[in-house]
């Protein structure tokens, strides 16, 4: 409860992502982390990741990739980085939306 409260309380006032989402989030990633070595490097990392993914500027993506990476270099099974990175992504589409990607024009044959 303390961890959802914290995170809810980076996101901005009028643009907070639900309590399930983040609660969802947490509930994975904390569990995920039980056993490992939280160094300072790693928990400076970890929380970068989640004040950049409750901001309401940016990408999703960018987090996700670091919060990917982290967890990976940490040792976290890779069976559950997928389900971590997608509940962190739904919080961030909460926040501010889905991602930007670029649309490739179509070209037609003449």
């Amino acid at each position: 409860v303390q961890l959802v409260d914290e995170m809810l309380s980076l996101a901005p006032k009028d643009r907070q992502p639900s309590r399930g989402a983040v609660a969802g989030f947490a509930s994975e990633f904390t569990s995920a982390l039980i056993g490992k070595d939280l160094n300072g490097a790693y928990v400076a990392t970890l929380q970068r990741c989640i004040a950049d993914v409750l901001s309401d500027s940016g990408t999703n993506q960018k987090p996700a990739k670091l919060l990917r990476d982290a967890l990976t270099a940490m040792g976290v099974t890779a069976s559950r980085i997928p389900n971590i990175i997608t509940r962190f992504i739904a919080m961030g589409e909460e926040v501010r939306g889905p991602d930007d990607t670029g649309v490739t024009p179509l070209r037609f044959k003449k």
